[in-house]
This record gives structure tokens, C-alpha cells and sequence, in this order.
């Protein structure tokens, strides 16, 4: 006979089973998901980074940047935008586009995602994880710098104690390729300034502020100016003449412009020779005030050599005379000036590259008179200059040259 308690525990375990089911299935569902997500994760060769935009975070900047001169012609959608004093309109990546790039044989991708913040997500494979932390980013980080830099409007400014008194958009035409200058020595000028580009880590690693300083020497009309203007071009740097005037003795204020406000720049502290009284000395009267305006020079040099000058700022000085002999020995000492460059008066070799510039005439060989002349004239370039400025459109120009050049030896000879 069939034991009916015995049914009823039978029939109830099973109904118990069955309500339970479901629960199990889901449950072994959810394990297996999350075990083969993690399984899939392990075993993926690709990793992503994300890297947010949150404050504006260097990164992030960087990274935008940086893209905005690498995305692919597959991009269907860019941003365009132009800031107050820059350039060039910045283009960047649009909302859920990706773009590609390669560092050193490896691949990555780049997708710009937007939820509550604007964020890049770089994908690669994880065997490069060292080589893209490490070298890919920080490149990143540079090449952006560098993009900065040269969409700024550069600027010529002077300087006045801690004020700006005159700010101006430096778009003055002088380069290398077109200065009139002695070849030899615009090369010299030329290699000395792509080794000082080039050179951060070497300035870094001997533990010495990143500056090189020139003293450019020579008459009025030499093109000590033009070299000037050459050099910033070359650089893509702007420009500071300082009125040393208006500096006193303790320069402080010179100390904090250093510190605070110049980097890669050309500081130019013009005719250090001369003996103009300082502005705020203009009452009084007495010797030796030429000797102070030296003196100020030279705590100035020793403050650019010492511990106030940051390491990273970037920075050319130059001094300029038109008598170099009156110049305080002291400062040029070696070590203190890297470089001097002496602008002469109108050689053979800058008259060619002058009747070239203002006429397009080549001379290979000037007439013999003209080169005689010019040794005994001492005629600068920029008074060479003014001449075939007049004459250049005339097909008698070298007459008129010559005319000039006489006219000149005379002048000296009286």
C-alpha cells in the first residue's frame, strides 16, 4: 500500500524544486556573464585609457590640442574655433569621432566621448602600456606646448621698471634669408640658436638656466636692429627692450621680470655704452654717472647668473654698443657672453646680397672702383641701402653708387 505521507513529500519537494528554478537559472546566468566578461577582459590585447577634461586639466588640453593636427581625413566632424590672441583657427575632434595615430611603430585610437564631461578614451594594445605612459603622453604634452607657442601673436614690448609701456604685434619682415650679412658669420649666429633650441635637457642636466647671451657690436646702420628681428623670427620669440634707465641699482624689479613675466623671449638691452644720464638722476649733475649705468649692467649679469633666473625660461640676451672698446671688461668675461657678433660697415659680400634684395641684379664680380671704395668709405648697409633705394629702378644704379661712394670718401677725408 502506498504510503500517502510519503506522496505528499515527494510532490512537495518537486513543486519546491520547480519554484526554484528560475532563481538557479538566473543566477548561473548572471555567473557565467560576469565570469566570461572577466575572461574576455584577461584575455583582450587592448586596453583603454580615459582621460578627462575636469577643470580644464593639462592633459586634456594637451591631448585636444595635440589632435586637432593629427585627425584623419575619415573624421566626419571638427570643431573650429579662434581665440583672443592667436593665430591660427584651432580645429578639434567633434563628439563620438575617433582618429588614429602611430608613436614609434605603435597604434592607437582616439575617441572623444561627451556624457557630464568631455572625455578621450585612448585605446591600444596593452603590451605598450610602459612605452605609451611613459614616451607617447609626455610627447603629447610637448608637441602641445609647442603648437601654443607658435599660434601666439608674438610681441615687441619695452619695459620700464615693472611697466609696460609699449606693447606691440611683432610682425617685422627681417630673417636669415634676407639680412644682409657677412655668410660666414650668419651661419655661425644660425647654428649657435638651433643647438640652443635643441639643448633643454643639456641646460637641465649641467644645471644651468637655459639662456644664451650675445653682444652684437658695431656702427649705427650695421643692422645690428635687423639681426635682431632675424634672431626672434628664427626663434618664434618675442621681444623685450629694457630701458635700463629706469632700473635701480638693487634691480628687484628686473629680478621679478625674470621670475615672473619673461620666457621665451629675447631680452635686448640696447647701447650699453652709452653714457645717458638715468632718468631719475636727470637733476643731478657730476661725473661718474656712465660708471653707475655700468654698474647696473653688471649686477644685472650677475643676477642673470645666479639662482634667480629660472631654469626653464628660455631666453636670449643681448646687449648691443656701437663702441664696444668702451665697454666695462667685466662684462666680457668669459662665460658671460656666449657670443659676440661684430656688424661691420658694407663689405663685398653684403653689397652683393644688397643689389640683389633691392635691384634682383646678380653681381658676381663688382666693377673694381666700387670695391676700392667701399674698403676706404666705411659706408654701412643701411646707407648702401638708402642709395639703391633711391637708384635701384635706374639702369645706371652702379654709377650712382659709385657716385655715392666718392662723395663718402671725401666726407671722411675732410
Amino acid at each position: 500500500m502506498v504510503n500517502t505521507k510519503a506522496v505528499v513529500s515527494i510532490v512537495a519537494s518537486f513543486a519546491a524544486s520547480a519554484m526554484l528554478i528560475p532563481t538557479i537559472r538566473s543566477r548561473i546566468h548572471s555567473y557565467l556573464c560576469s565570469n566570461l566578461h572577466s575572461v574576455s577582459s584577461y584575455l583582450s590585447s587592448q586596453i583603454t585609457f580615459v582621460v578627462e577634461e575636469f577643470y580644464y586639466q593639462e592633459l586634456f588640453m594637451a591631448v585636444d590640442a595635440y589632435l586637432g593636427t593629427k585627425l584623419a581625413a575619415s573624421v566626419g566632424s571638427v570643431k573650429a574655433s579662434k581665440q583672443e590672441g592667436e593665430k591660427k583657427i584651432a580645429i578639434t575632434m567633434h563628439k563620438d569621432e575617433e582618429t588614429c595615430d602611430v608613436f614609434e611603430d605603435v597604434e592607437v585610437k582616439w575617441k572623444l566621448i561627451f556624457k557630464e564631461l568631455r572625455s578621450y578614451e585612448l585605446t591600444f594594445n596593452k603590451k605598450h602600456k610602459e612605452k605609451v605612459l611613459n614616451n607617447y603622453l609626455p610627447h603629447i604634452l610637448q608637441q602641445a606646448e609647442a603648437i601654443k607657442e607658435d599660434n601666439k601673436i608674438r610681441k615687441i614690448n619695452m619695459l620700464q621698471r615693472m611697466t609696460m609701456v609699449s606693447s606691440a604685434e611683432f610682425h617685422h619682415p627681417m630673417t636669415f634669408s634676407t639680412i644682409a650679412m657677412d655668410e660666414e658669420l650668419k651661419q655661425e649666429v644660425m647654428n649657435d640658436l638651433n643647438t640652443f633650441m635643441n639643448s633643454k635637457e643639456y641646460y637641465r642636466r649641467i644645471g644651468k638656466a637655459w639662456k644664451r647671451t650675445y653682444l652684437i657690436h658695431g656702427p649705427p646702420g650695421a643692422g645690428k636692429s635687423s639681426l635682431i628681428a632675424a634672431i626672434a623670427n628664427h626663434l618664434n620669440y618675442n621681444i623685450y627692450q629694457v630701458d635700463l634707465s629706469y632700473f635701480r641699482q638693487d634691480v628687484d624689479d628686473m629680478r621679478d621680470l625674470l621670475l615672473h613675466y619673461i620666457t621665451r623671449s629675447v631680452l635686448v638691452i640696447k647701447d650699453i655704452d652709452s653714457l645717458i644720464r638715468p632718468r631719475y638722476q636727470e637733476a643731478e649733475a657730476g661725473p661718474g654717472l656712465g660708471a653707475q649705468k655700468q654698474a647696473h649692467l653688471l649686477k644685472l649679469l650677475r643676477l642673470i647668473d645666479g639662482l634667480w633666473l629660472p631654469r626653464g625660461n628660455e631666453l636670449i640676451i643681448i646687449f648691443t654698443t656701437n663702441h664696444v672698446e668702451k665697454v666695462d671688461p667685466e662684462l666680457l668675461m668669459p662665460g658671460r657672453i656666449d657670443l659676440q657678433i661684430h656688424m661691420s660697415y658694407c663689405t663685398i659680400s653684403v653689397l652683393k646680397q644688397l643689389v640683389y634684395r633691392y635691384s634682383g641684379v646678380i653681381i658676381c664680380k663688382p666693377p673694381e672702383e666700387i670695391e676700392e671704395l667701399l674698403e676706404k668709405a666705411e659706408v654701412t648697409p643701411a646707407e648702401v641701402a638708402g642709395e639703391l633705394t633711391r637708384s635701384t629702378w635706374n639702369s645706371d644704379f652702379l654709377d650712382r653708387l659709385t657716385e655715392f661712394l666718392q662723395e663718402k670718401q671725401l666726407q671722411k677725408i675732410a
